[in-house]
């Protein structure tokens, strides 16, 4: 007789149960696996960008005006390592000057981009806007030096009358005029350039007559020597000249063909006016305080110069005092010129003593006016050592007039007596 063998319903049950959590774990350790693997690449993928980008070097980006376009080049590119198409493609379309980069962490800055300027005795690293083309300006531009030298580029279409006025003396062996390619962004000729440009006799003022297509770069070496040089700059159109005629009458005819009818004129009255106290009014009357453009029929605008034969300038003011003893002087020019007998005018006002003047330390104040930029200033001062102070020792002062807050207006000639503490205004008068 067989005996049945009976299976027990709780081992099936166990058995189902295992199987069951085997393949749980499997199942989670399969997606655990593909996590890892897909961490895996991306952090592949992030180093090999990162590492690509970081060790680019010499990039070229488009040149000139806006809209060119330039390459970069092979030979620009590291060895062994690549650009990617969208990053070059980027790199082009932001551009907008030539650039070239030193493998740097600065030069990564695309923000502030740097161009290489070729140069006979070196190569200059300067950022692009630190060397835009001298314009028209009568506010103070702070340069900035590099690699010992301060840059300015000069560049025009036409000819034209540059006057560049900076703020401290210079020494002529230090100045050099190169003509320029800004599309090489390098000096095309190692000889500098003497028969275009001229220095006045304070050495402070350079007028430059450029020529049609006209690109230069003006070097100015020993940059330790014109600490916190700046300048400012008027541009004017060439004069024209005729050839000797021989007559007289002939030279005349030729020379009146070619002058441009002179259609008005523009004052403007100097802007450190502003900074002029009430108390030193009466001592601005010898002063040059304003000048006179005088504007063309052709758009083009030329500095009236005193000794021009051609015109005769007369200029007064007047006074105008309100409540609160605020001073308002208001100018009048009128320009008379002699060969047709035209009369032009204009009038300029200015709020006397609106601005407090520069302060400087006592004790540079001799260095300040050495450098002359005009034939006056208003400076004020806190002297830290009480004592009697020579200011005349290279006889380029005339008169210093000097007032305390609370003391009287006086005059000096070569020195006078100062209080530590105490702060003084100055109005400087150069010979």
């Amino acid at each position: 007789m067989e005996v049945p063998i009976i299976i027990s319903d709780e081992n099936n049950k166990s058995e189902i149960s295992s199987r069951k959590k085997l393949k749980n774990r499997l199942t989670t350790g399969t997606f655990a696996l593909l996590i890892a693997l897909l961490a895996v690449v991306s952090a592949t993928y992030a180093w090999y960008v990162y590492n690509t980008g970081r060790h680019t070097t010499k990039v070229r980006m488009a040149a000139g005006a806006v809209g060119e376009v330039s390459e970069i080049a092979p030979e620009d590119i590291s060895d062994g390592e690549d650009v990617g198409s969208q990053e070059a493609e980027e790199i082009l379309n932001d551009g907008e000057t030539s650039v070239e980069q030193p493998d740097s962490a600065d030069a990564s800055d695309t923000s502030n981009p740097q161009v290489e300027i070729v140069l006979p005795q070196k190569n200059v690293f300067i950022p692009v806007s630190e060397f835009l083309p001298v314009q028209e300006r009568e506010e103070l531009l702070s340069l900035i030096s590099h690699d010992e030298v301060y840059l300015v580029h000069i560049r025009d279409d036409s000819e034209m009358q540059y006057s560049i006025f900076f703020n401290q003396a210079l020494e002529q062996k230090d100045v050099c005029l190169y003509r320029f390619d800004s599309e090489e962004n390098k000096v095309v000729d190692a000889d500098s350039v003497q028969d275009v440009m001229s220095f006045d006799e304070n050495n402070r003022t350079l007028v430059l007559n450029t020529k049609d297509s006209s690109d230069y770069v003006l070097v100015i070496s020993n940059a330790e020597k014109y600490k916190e040089l700046g300048y400012t700059a008027s541009i004017a159109a060439a004069q024209q000249q005729t050839e000797p005629s021989e007559t007289g009458e002939e030279e005349t005819e030729n020379k009146a063909a070619t002058e441009v009818a002179l259609t008005s004129v523009i004052l403007k009255p100097d802007s450190e006016l502003e900074t002029v106290p009430v108390a030193f009014l009466e001592y601005l009357s010898d002063l040059d305080v304003c000048s006179v453009t005088l504007v063309y029929a052709d758009g083009s605008e030329k500095m009236l110069d005193k000794e021009d034969g051609r015109y005769e300038c007369s200029a007064e003011h007047a006074d105008e005092e309100d409540a609160e003893g605020t001073v308002r002087r208001t100018y009048h020019v009128v320009v008379k010129e002699l060969a047709t007998g035209a009369v032009f005018e204009d009038t300029e006002s200015v709020e006397i003593g609106r601005k407090d003047p520069v302060e400087i330390k006592t004790e540079d104040m001799t260095t300040v006016m050495l450098e002359g930029r005009k034939k006056w200033m208003m400076v004020q001062s806190v002297p830290d050592v009480s004592g009697r102070y020579a200011m005349n020792c290279d006889k380029g002062i005339e008169k210093i007039y000097y007032v305390s807050d609370d003391g009287d207006l006086t005059c000096a000639e070569d020195s006078f007596q100062l209080q530590a503490g105490e702060k003084y205004t100055f109005l400087i008068k150069l010979q």
